[in-house]
């Protein structure tokens, strides 16, 4: 905690941080993302294909990352594996408000211990596989591969790690690292995928851009720092859940009148709003109010 006590005030990436945090003698808050309005900026462009999703996607697990002990010394030797087959079905289950690292990594050790009798064998490479590098395959891979049921116009940019599954392979792009390349991605995807994972920079570009934003609804969506206390479903987004998406897909690509609003006012909400100047701005009345 001495890391945060010379700051006048400490602003965390993700909202759930703030409900969490502890250390109540030091200032903070949430700083939300905001746009670049020179880079980012609303301009109808040909559609090129249905879906397009920007983002990482973490790489296979090896066979002996799936092989590596989990349990105690002085337990049975359980895999990582094992830990997997307990875990990914308890996060289909599990739905909480407010939830950070140290929620996944508790429901984790609750499972594995309800099963084995042991608690985990922590280390810190476990930890972050367990908080992060699962949790990202499980909210971005649930939304593909269920829209990949429904439609094959999908592309995916990031790093090369999608090449490396099977599955998403054949829809793999490239990686993008040019604002103005990912403006032109947003405003020639008819949809584009947010997995619902927090407000991300990329939700505002994407808006900022004249980009319709597809967005798997969460827990957290009304509660501090959710997408609903930003924005309006219908008017400046479009949510879904895993069993409507497909649904919620061909009702919206039928639907070209209400994406092209859609499409404007998110765009002109976020100008108004959600820019780095406006973050600024926050920035120095927080400092002004100390």
């Amino acid at each position: 905690i001495s890391e945060f006590e010379g700051s006048d005030i400490t602003y965390f990436f993700c909202p759930n941080y703030v409900n969490n945090f502890p250390h109540r003698k030091i200032k903070y808050d949430w700083l939300p993302p905001g746009t670049n309005p020179n880079v980012f900026y609303y301009e109808k462009k040909e559609v090129i294909s249905d879906v397009s999703f920007i983002g990482h996607i973490p790489n296979p697990w090896s066979k002996e990352e799936l092989e590596r002990r989990v349990s105690p010394l002085d337990a049975p030797d359980y895999s990582f594996e094992y830990l997997l087959s307990l875990y990914w079905p308890a996060l289909h289950q599990y739905h909480h408000i407010n939830w950070t690292n140290d929620s996944y990594f508790d429901l984790a050790n609750k499972v594995f211990l309800e099963n084995t009798g042991f608690n985990l064998s922590v280390d810190p490479i476990l930890t972050y596989d367990i908080c992060v590098r699962t949790l990202r395959l499980f909210t971005r891979k649930n939304v593909i591969d269920t829209l990949l049921d429904t439609t094959k116009s999908i592309m995916l940019y990031g790093p090369d790690n999608w090449s490396r599954w099977q599955s998403y392979s054949p829809f793999y792009q490239k990686i993008v690292s040019d604002d103005n390349e990912r403006r032109r991605i947003y405003q020639q995807s008819y949809l584009n995928i947010h997995e619902g994972i927090g407000l991300h920079f990329r939700t505002f570009d994407c808006m900022a851009s004249g980009g319709l934003l597809f967005y798997k609804e969460t827990p957290d969506d009304n509660a501090f720092g959710g997408i609903n206390t930003f924005f309006t479903e219908g008017q400046h987004y479009i949510s879904f859940t895993l069993d409507i998406i497909n649904g919620k897909y061909n009702e919206i690509m039928r639907n070209t009148e209400k994406s092209n609003m859609i499409k404007k006012e998110a765009s002109i909400l976020v100008n108004h709003k959600h820019t780095w100047k406006h973050r600024a701005q926050k920035i120095l009345s927080d400092l002004s109010n100390l």
